[in-house]
């Protein structure tokens, strides 16, 4: 029987986003991006605002606390500003998520918005249940959710991808970003051992390439997770640069999210004359500099990284 042995990943549901105005959000998805953000109703418990937009193969969640009330998101964002928070996974059975990650790996976990530890008993309701790891125990928060399809099929917080009849639209001819699906998450950590225990030996994530990345002045694992695979760059810096000075200012961090690009030239070119900066720039990738793009990292490249079993597959056919 599935999950009985381990934790199972189904695939990533979304990266997550906190930004101080949804509308400028949405504005900016739309001119870089070309695609339109979702509004989905207020969280009572996270005191916050909330949009998802669908970029090529992928969800994000942007999220805006709700400034009267002190909440975890809204202090983050008070300290940090706009940024990249934690990333959420869906997983086939949650009731066995808490006891893989609580009670055999010793993995504390909580409640969305509140917080609140959660044992035993997962927490939501019989329509979809969601939790957080703790980060001191996986280097960063993790989130995990499970919905019922009656979820998807009605609710208007539902992932767009999984609502009835939707599939991705490649990107157009003309279009000159031309986002064809995401490449890989950079996750930022002074210590790379508790995120890498997690993914690989509780999460059943596989590493596929290890080593330096000149780029970005780190000491990198890349990983696998999920059935349907979703990749992470667990990174140490090693060097002066963006990655250090984020991990500096932030703490242990998702510092960018990269998306395979048709031609790295034309995204360049496009991203420029929406008068976004570059904080990395080689042939092979590029990275805004958040300071002109409301505090987004969002990388491009033309190639997924060496070793992706995603590459593998598709050129297997």
């Amino acid at each position: 029987m599935p999950g009985q042995s381990g934790l199972r990943i189904v695939k990533l549901f979304h990266p997550t986003f906190m930004v101080d105005d949804l509308q400028a959000s949405r504005r900016f998805y739309r001119d870089v991006f070309g695609v339109d953000s979702v509004t989905i109703p207020f969280s009572e418990l996270g005191h916050c605002y909330r949009t998802l937009t669908v970029v090529a193969d992928t969800c994000i969640e942007n999220i805006s606390p709700e400034q009267t009330h002190l909440s975890q998101f809204r202090m983050y964002t008070d300290i940090v500003g706009n940024h990249w928070f934690f990333p959420c996974f869906y997983v086939s059975d949650m009731q066995d998520a808490v006891y893989q990650l609580h009670h055999r790996h010793g993995i504390r976990l909580t409640a969305s918005g509140t917080g609140a530890r959660v044992v035993g008993v997962p927490p939501g309701n019989e329509q979809r249940t969601l939790l957080y790891t703790h980060p001191a125990d996986t280097g960063i928060m993790w989130e995990f959710w499970e919905g019922e399809q009656i979820w998807f099929d009605t609710n208007p917080l539902a992932d767009p991808r999984m609502k009835p009849g939707w599939t991705q639209t490649p990107p157009s001819p003309d279009d000159p970003l031309a986002a064809e699906s995401l490449s890989h998450q950079t996750v930022v950590l002074r210590d790379v051992r508790p995120a890498l225990r997690f993914l690989v030996d509780i999460c059943g994530g596989t590493v596929f390439h290890e080593g330096p990345n000149e780029a970005l002045g780190t000491e990198s694992t890349w990983v696998a997770v999920g059935e349907e695979p979703t990749v992470f760059e667990i990174a140490r810096p090693t060097r002066d640069g963006p990655c250090r000075r984020d991990l500096d200012t932030v703490g242990n961090t998702v510092h960018s999210v990269t998306f395979k690009v048709r031609d790295l030239r034309s995204a360049i070119e496009h991203l420029a004359n929406h008068r976004i900066q570059l904080e990395i720039e080689t042939d092979s990738l590029a990275v805004s500099d958040p300071a002109t793009a409301m505090g987004f990292r969002f990388g491009f490249c033309e190639r997924l990284p060496h070793g992706d079993p995603r590459a593998v597959t598709t050129a297997g056919g």
